[in-house]
Protein backbone atom coordinates (compact mmCIF):
# COMPACT_ATOMS: atom_id res chain seq x y z
CA UNK A 1 0.00 0.00 0.00
CA UNK A 2 1.20 3.49 -0.86
CA UNK A 3 1.87 5.34 2.40
CA UNK A 4 -0.13 8.34 1.18
CA UNK A 5 -3.24 6.15 1.38
CA UNK A 6 -2.80 5.93 5.15
CA UNK A 7 -3.60 9.62 5.51
CA UNK A 8 -6.90 11.36 4.68
CA UNK A 9 -7.19 12.10 0.98
CA UNK A 10 -7.47 15.85 1.61
CA UNK A 11 -3.82 15.94 2.64
CA UNK A 12 -2.98 15.31 -1.01
CA UNK A 13 -2.44 16.88 -3.45
CA UNK A 14 -1.01 20.37 -2.96
CA UNK A 15 -3.55 22.06 -5.27
CA UNK A 16 -6.19 21.68 -2.51
CA UNK A 17 -4.34 24.17 -0.32
CA UNK A 18 -3.55 26.48 -3.20
CA UNK A 19 -7.19 26.92 -4.15
CA UNK A 20 -8.44 27.42 -0.60
CA UNK A 21 -5.97 30.03 0.63
CA UNK A 22 -5.47 31.97 -2.60
CA UNK A 23 -7.39 35.08 -1.48
CA UNK A 24 -6.42 35.34 2.20
CA UNK A 25 -4.49 38.36 3.56
CA UNK A 26 -1.61 35.97 4.28
CA UNK A 27 -1.42 35.10 0.58
CA UNK A 28 -1.65 38.73 -0.54
CA UNK A 29 1.21 39.75 1.73
CA UNK A 30 3.32 36.86 0.50
CA UNK A 31 2.78 38.04 -3.10
CA UNK A 32 3.80 41.56 -2.12
CA UNK A 33 7.17 40.44 -0.73
CA UNK A 34 7.76 37.53 -3.11
CA UNK A 35 10.30 39.16 -5.44
CA UNK A 36 12.31 40.63 -2.55
CA UNK A 37 12.39 37.38 -0.58
CA UNK A 38 13.15 35.23 -3.61
CA UNK A 39 16.11 37.45 -4.41
CA UNK A 40 17.33 37.17 -0.80
CA UNK A 41 17.29 33.35 -0.85
CA UNK A 42 18.20 32.81 -4.51
CA UNK A 43 21.81 31.88 -3.76
CA UNK A 44 20.72 29.22 -1.25
CA UNK A 45 18.32 27.69 -3.78
CA UNK A 46 20.83 27.38 -6.64
CA UNK A 47 22.66 24.19 -5.51
CA UNK A 48 19.38 22.36 -4.85
CA UNK A 49 17.89 23.41 -8.18
CA UNK A 50 21.08 22.18 -9.82
CA UNK A 51 20.85 18.86 -7.94
CA UNK A 52 17.25 18.42 -9.11
CA UNK A 53 18.17 19.20 -12.72
CA UNK A 54 20.66 16.32 -12.52
CA UNK A 55 18.35 13.99 -10.58
CA UNK A 56 14.62 14.88 -10.55
CA UNK A 57 14.05 12.13 -7.94
CA UNK A 58 16.41 13.57 -5.33
CA UNK A 59 14.17 13.68 -2.25
CA UNK A 60 16.86 15.34 -0.11
CA UNK A 61 17.13 18.20 -2.60
CA UNK A 62 13.36 18.75 -2.55
CA UNK A 63 13.48 18.74 1.25
CA UNK A 64 16.28 21.33 1.42
CA UNK A 65 14.56 23.48 -1.19
CA UNK A 66 11.35 23.30 0.84
CA UNK A 67 13.16 24.42 4.00
CA UNK A 68 14.66 27.44 2.20
CA UNK A 69 11.33 28.39 0.60
CA UNK A 70 9.68 28.19 4.01
CA UNK A 71 12.29 30.58 5.44
CA UNK A 72 11.45 32.91 2.54
CA UNK A 73 7.77 32.89 3.59
CA UNK A 74 6.85 30.98 0.41
CA UNK A 75 4.89 28.29 2.21
CA UNK A 76 2.83 27.02 -0.73
CA UNK A 77 5.96 26.41 -2.79
CA UNK A 78 7.65 24.79 0.22
CA UNK A 79 4.65 22.51 0.72
CA UNK A 80 4.84 21.42 -2.91
CA UNK A 81 8.53 20.50 -2.40
CA UNK A 82 7.84 18.41 0.72
CA UNK A 83 4.99 16.60 -1.01
CA UNK A 84 7.21 15.84 -4.01
CA UNK A 85 9.91 14.52 -1.64
CA UNK A 86 7.29 12.31 0.07
CA UNK A 87 6.24 10.82 -3.26
CA UNK A 88 9.85 9.74 -3.71
CA UNK A 89 10.54 8.77 -0.06
CA UNK A 90 7.15 8.04 1.55
CA UNK A 91 8.76 6.47 4.61
CA UNK A 92 10.84 9.51 5.57
CA UNK A 93 9.30 10.69 8.84
CA UNK A 94 11.24 13.96 9.00
CA UNK A 95 9.57 15.02 5.76
CA UNK A 96 6.17 14.68 7.42
CA UNK A 97 7.33 16.92 10.27
CA UNK A 98 8.66 19.53 7.84
CA UNK A 99 5.37 19.38 5.99
CA UNK A 100 3.47 19.83 9.26
CA UNK A 101 5.48 22.98 10.04
CA UNK A 102 4.50 24.55 6.71
CA UNK A 103 0.86 23.48 7.12
CA UNK A 104 0.85 25.15 10.53
CA UNK A 105 2.19 28.37 8.98
CA UNK A 106 -0.63 28.21 6.44
CA UNK A 107 -3.15 27.79 9.26
CA UNK A 108 -4.01 24.15 8.47
CA UNK A 109 -3.68 22.98 12.05
CA UNK A 110 -5.68 19.75 11.78
CA UNK A 111 -3.74 18.55 8.74
CA UNK A 112 -0.43 19.49 10.38
CA UNK A 113 -1.47 17.52 13.45
CA UNK A 114 -2.24 14.44 11.33
CA UNK A 115 1.20 14.64 9.69
CA UNK A 116 2.85 14.59 13.14
CA UNK A 117 0.70 11.66 14.27
CA UNK A 118 1.57 9.71 11.15
CA UNK A 119 5.29 10.39 11.63
CA UNK A 120 5.07 9.17 15.24
CA UNK A 121 3.28 5.99 14.18
CA UNK A 122 6.24 5.25 11.92
CA UNK A 123 8.86 6.41 14.43
CA UNK A 124 7.75 6.74 18.09
CA UNK A 125 11.14 8.24 19.00
CA UNK A 126 10.99 11.20 16.60
CA UNK A 127 11.66 14.18 18.86
CA UNK A 128 10.77 16.80 16.23
CA UNK A 129 7.27 15.32 15.84
CA UNK A 130 6.59 15.52 19.59
CA UNK A 131 7.82 19.11 19.61
CA UNK A 132 5.69 20.07 16.59
CA UNK A 133 2.65 18.36 18.05
CA UNK A 134 3.11 20.34 21.27
CA UNK A 135 3.27 23.60 19.33
CA UNK A 136 0.11 22.72 17.40
CA UNK A 137 -1.73 22.00 20.66
CA UNK A 138 -0.60 25.40 21.95
CA UNK A 139 -2.11 26.95 18.82
CA UNK A 140 -5.38 25.31 19.81
CA UNK A 141 -5.11 26.61 23.38
CA UNK A 142 -4.62 23.09 24.74
CA UNK A 143 -1.56 23.92 26.84
CA UNK A 144 -1.79 21.09 29.36
CA UNK A 145 -1.85 18.54 26.53
CA UNK A 146 1.02 20.35 24.82
CA UNK A 147 3.13 19.93 27.95
CA UNK A 148 2.76 16.14 27.76
CA UNK A 149 4.29 16.15 24.27
CA UNK A 150 7.12 18.47 25.27
CA UNK A 151 7.81 16.10 28.16
CA UNK A 152 7.93 13.18 25.70
CA UNK A 153 10.43 15.10 23.59
CA UNK A 154 12.56 15.93 26.64
CA UNK A 155 12.67 12.25 27.60
CA UNK A 156 14.48 11.73 24.29
CA UNK A 157 16.77 14.74 24.77
CA UNK A 158 16.61 16.54 28.15
CA UNK A 159 18.96 19.27 26.88
CA UNK A 160 17.00 20.31 23.79
CA UNK A 161 16.91 24.11 24.09
CA UNK A 162 14.07 24.70 21.60
CA UNK A 163 11.77 22.19 23.29
CA UNK A 164 12.57 23.68 26.70
CA UNK A 165 11.71 27.13 25.37
CA UNK A 166 8.41 25.87 23.94
CA UNK A 167 7.63 24.17 27.23
CA UNK A 168 8.28 27.51 28.96
CA UNK A 169 5.80 29.25 26.63
CA UNK A 170 3.11 26.69 27.49
CA UNK A 171 3.74 27.19 31.22
CA UNK A 172 3.51 30.96 30.70
CA UNK A 173 0.12 30.66 28.98
CA UNK A 174 -1.06 28.64 31.97
CA UNK A 175 0.29 31.38 34.29
CA UNK A 176 2.66 28.88 35.88
CA UNK A 177 5.42 31.45 35.89
CA UNK A 178 7.88 29.76 38.25
CA UNK A 179 7.94 26.67 36.04
CA UNK A 180 8.10 28.84 32.93
CA UNK A 181 11.19 30.64 34.26
CA UNK A 182 12.83 27.36 35.20
CA UNK A 183 12.33 25.93 31.70
CA UNK A 184 13.50 29.01 29.81
CA UNK A 185 16.58 29.37 32.01
CA UNK A 186 17.43 25.74 31.28
CA UNK A 187 16.95 26.46 27.59
CA UNK A 188 19.41 29.35 27.76
CA UNK A 189 21.86 27.27 29.75
CA UNK A 190 22.00 24.72 26.92
CA UNK A 191 21.92 27.30 24.12
CA UNK A 192 22.94 30.82 25.21
CA UNK A 193 22.42 32.12 21.66
CA UNK A 194 18.78 31.07 21.28
CA UNK A 195 17.16 34.44 20.60
CA UNK A 196 13.56 33.28 21.03
CA UNK A 197 14.37 32.08 24.56
CA UNK A 198 15.46 35.61 25.55
CA UNK A 199 12.17 36.86 24.13
CA UNK A 200 10.28 34.20 26.09
CA UNK A 201 12.04 35.12 29.32
CA UNK A 202 11.24 38.76 28.66
CA UNK A 203 7.60 37.88 28.22
CA UNK A 204 7.48 35.98 31.51
CA UNK A 205 9.11 38.88 33.36
CA UNK A 206 6.61 41.25 31.75
CA UNK A 207 3.72 39.12 33.02
CA UNK A 208 5.29 39.28 36.48
CA UNK A 209 5.35 43.09 36.31
CA UNK A 210 9.15 43.29 35.98
CA UNK A 211 9.21 45.62 32.96
CA UNK A 212 12.79 46.88 33.11
CA UNK A 213 14.16 43.36 33.28
CA UNK A 214 11.82 42.33 30.47
CA UNK A 215 13.13 45.14 28.25
CA UNK A 216 16.70 43.97 28.83
CA UNK A 217 15.83 40.45 27.66
CA UNK A 218 13.97 41.73 24.58
CA UNK A 219 17.09 43.71 23.70
CA UNK A 220 19.25 40.62 24.13
CA UNK A 221 16.90 38.68 21.85
CA UNK A 222 17.21 41.37 19.16
CA UNK A 223 20.98 41.53 19.49
CA UNK A 224 21.11 37.85 18.58
CA UNK A 225 18.33 37.92 15.98
CA UNK A 226 17.59 41.43 14.68
CA UNK A 227 14.74 40.14 12.49
CA UNK A 228 12.75 38.67 15.41
CA UNK A 229 9.45 40.47 14.86
CA UNK A 230 7.77 39.25 18.05
CA UNK A 231 10.51 40.77 20.22
CA UNK A 232 9.79 44.20 18.71
CA UNK A 233 6.07 43.65 19.39
CA UNK A 234 6.67 42.64 23.00
CA UNK A 235 9.03 45.57 23.55
CA UNK A 236 6.41 47.88 22.03
CA UNK A 237 3.81 46.64 24.53
CA UNK A 238 5.91 47.99 27.39
CA UNK A 239 6.13 51.44 25.78
CA UNK A 240 2.37 51.30 25.14
CA UNK A 241 1.76 50.58 28.83
CA UNK A 242 3.95 53.57 29.74
CA UNK A 243 1.94 55.84 27.45
CA UNK A 244 4.90 56.28 25.07
CA UNK A 245 2.75 55.59 22.05
CA UNK A 246 5.05 56.96 19.35
CA UNK A 247 7.86 54.69 20.57
CA UNK A 248 5.47 51.74 20.57
CA UNK A 249 4.31 52.48 17.00
CA UNK A 250 7.92 52.72 15.79
CA UNK A 251 8.62 49.26 17.23
CA UNK A 252 5.51 47.76 15.61
CA UNK A 253 6.59 49.25 12.28
CA UNK A 254 10.01 47.65 12.73
CA UNK A 255 8.33 44.31 13.44
CA UNK A 256 6.38 44.60 10.18
CA UNK A 257 9.54 45.41 8.24
CA UNK A 258 10.97 42.16 9.60
CA UNK A 259 7.82 40.13 8.97
CA UNK A 260 4.93 41.68 7.00
CA UNK A 261 2.72 38.77 8.14
CA UNK A 262 3.18 39.43 11.87
CA UNK A 263 -0.40 39.50 13.13
CA UNK A 264 0.63 40.66 16.61
CA UNK A 265 2.25 43.79 15.15
CA UNK A 266 -0.96 44.76 13.35
CA UNK A 267 -3.03 44.05 16.45
CA UNK A 268 -0.74 45.97 18.79
CA UNK A 269 -0.55 48.86 16.35
CA UNK A 270 -4.35 48.93 16.37
CA UNK A 271 -4.47 49.02 20.18
CA UNK A 272 -2.06 51.95 20.29
CA UNK A 273 -3.85 53.91 17.56
CA UNK A 274 -7.08 53.42 19.47
CA UNK A 275 -5.53 55.13 22.50
CA UNK A 276 -4.51 57.99 20.19
CA UNK A 277 -8.12 58.43 19.12
CA UNK A 278 -7.77 56.84 15.66
CA UNK A 279 -10.61 54.42 16.31
CA UNK A 280 -11.61 53.47 12.76
CA UNK A 281 -8.04 52.73 11.71
CA UNK A 282 -7.49 50.78 14.93
CA UNK A 283 -10.54 48.57 14.32
CA UNK A 284 -9.44 47.92 10.74
CA UNK A 285 -5.97 46.86 11.86
CA UNK A 286 -7.26 44.52 14.56
CA UNK A 287 -9.75 43.02 12.12
CA UNK A 288 -6.95 42.51 9.60
CA UNK A 289 -4.74 40.89 12.26
CA UNK A 290 -7.56 38.54 13.19
CA UNK A 291 -8.15 37.51 9.56
CA UNK A 292 -4.43 37.11 9.07
CA UNK A 293 -4.00 34.72 11.99
CA UNK A 294 -7.24 33.86 13.78
CA UNK A 295 -5.57 30.94 15.55
CA UNK A 296 -3.27 33.19 17.61
CA UNK A 297 -4.73 33.43 21.12
CA UNK A 298 -3.13 36.80 21.84
CA UNK A 299 -4.61 38.26 18.67
CA UNK A 300 -8.02 36.73 19.46
CA UNK A 301 -8.09 38.33 22.90
CA UNK A 302 -6.84 41.72 21.73
CA UNK A 303 -9.38 41.73 18.91
CA UNK A 304 -12.23 40.97 21.33
CA UNK A 305 -11.01 43.60 23.80
CA UNK A 306 -10.84 46.44 21.30
CA UNK A 307 -14.18 45.58 19.65
CA UNK A 308 -15.88 45.44 23.08
CA UNK A 309 -14.19 48.69 24.14
CA UNK A 310 -15.35 50.41 20.95
CA UNK A 311 -18.87 49.06 21.28
CA UNK A 312 -19.04 50.28 24.89
CA UNK A 313 -17.80 53.75 23.88
CA UNK A 314 -20.44 53.99 21.14
CA UNK A 315 -23.23 53.01 23.55
CA UNK A 316 -22.16 55.59 26.11
CA UNK A 317 -22.22 58.27 23.38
Amino acid sequence: MNSHQLLPARLFPFRVYSSLIADTPRRLLRKQKRAELLEQYKAELIPWDLALSRNPRDAAAYNQKGIILSKANMQQEALACFEQALRIKPGNTSLYVNKSIVLRELGWIEEAFLCCEYALRMNPRLLSAYNSKGSLLCDMGRYEEALTFYEQALLLDPHHATVLNNQSCAFCHLKRYAEALESVEESLRYNPDLAVAYDTKGRILYELGRREEALAFYDQALQRQPQLAWAYCHKGEIFHDLGRYENALALYDQALRCDPRCSLAYCNRGRTLYELGQHDEAIKLCDFAYRLDARDRTVQQAYRDIVEKHSGAQKSD
